[in-house]
């Protein structure tokens, strides 16, 4: 039985690290992507104002 509570408990360490990595990774692409569509917005407003 004390095998199995050290692997356990290595197994619940080991998967909130990798979430923890995963939500990071995600919160910073989000962001990023948030960024793009901002740039692009502010881009295609710039050329319809140049066209008007």
């Amino acid at each position: 039985m004390n095998q199995d509570t050290a692997t356990l408990r290595f197994r619940t360490k080991w998967l909130h690290h990798t979430m923890a990595i995963l939500k990071k990774s995600c919160h910073n692409y989000h962001l990023d992507t948030r960024k793009k569509i901002d740039e692009l917005v502010a881009a295609k407003a710039k050329l319809n104002a140049e066209k008007a």
